[in-house]
């Protein structure tokens, strides 16, 4: 793209060379208009839509995605009288596609902090904020209270004991039993009417990470896995002992990719 004189011309390349057409508002905000590349079948369609220039504050923020997840654990703390301490930082990060959030404790090594204090911890994956976050972000303020009650819930290689299953079940959340113990949890009949009482707010998460699909590889005999804050790993296959770690840093299990 390029920007050249008064007269602003920009050139923008979608197959074919495109003179986006330019208007002066009179608020004096500038309107692009661009074309817009069909997702499905890849062709250029021609009708135009404006496009904002940035003036005093970006139109697209995660700030909503984050202020919601933060409300929603005040929510649940307040509706089960959970009593958490406030030394909790919230925050929506890229992980594995195979992970939806994690929770990390302030003694963890790669903890946040204050000026006065280490903070614990609980990340939404960016990749997934489109798929009802709200079961994750419980899932997660079950970690939170079980560890702010010294209350053991999970191993070091992501066993979910029955410690978070009590603690999951009372936030009105499904949980399941799978090779990971007591980790799979789904919404209920309850949880969703929960979510009504709570106003959710369908808009917080019109903002999320999208991911594409690469191109199909040959044949790689290693195997290839990735924690939760994306170190990746390659291993040889082997049946017998099959490749089994925790991620020191962000403390999820690396899962094969």
């Amino acid at each position: 793209m390029s920007i050249r004189g008064q007269g602003l011309l920009l050139t923008q390349k979608l197959h074919i060379n495109h003179v986006a057409k330019i208007s002066m508002m009179k608020d004096s905000i500038l309107m692009l208009n661009f074309p817009i590349m069909e997702k499905n079948t890849g062709e250029i369609n021609m009708v135009e839509k404006d496009i904002k220039v940035i003036k005093t504050k970006l139109g697209n923020s995660i700030q909503p995605s984050v202020a919601e997840t933060e409300r929603f654990i005040c929510y649940l703390n307040k509706r089960f009288d959970l009593g958490l301490p406030d030394n909790l930082i919230v925050n929506i990060e890229d992980t594995s596609k195979n992970t939806k959030g994690f929770f990390r404790c302030k003694e963890h090594q790669k903890h946040y902090e204050n000026t006065k204090q280490p903070l614990n911890y609980i990340c939404i994956s960016s990749i997934h904020l489109q798929n009802n976050p709200y079961e994750t972000i419980a899932h997660e303020t079950a970690h939170f209270y079980n560890y702010s009650k010294g209350i053991k819930d999970c191993s070091s290689n992501q066993y979910h004991n029955k410690n978070f299953k009590v603690i999951a079940e009372k936030l009105l959340l499904k949980v399941e039993k799978g090779k990971r113990g007591f980790a799979y949890t789904d919404v209920t009949e309850e949880f969703t009417k929960m979510l009504k009482d709570f106003k959710a707010d369908a808009k917080a998460f019109h903002i999320f990470q999208r991911t594409k699909e690469g191109k199909a590889k040959s044949p790689n005999r290693n195997l290839l896995f990735m924690c939760g804050c994306g170190i990746k790993v390659r291993t040889a296959r082997n049946q017998n002992k099959p490749f089994n770690a925790i991620c020191q840093y962000c403390n999820t299990e690396f899962t094969q990719q």
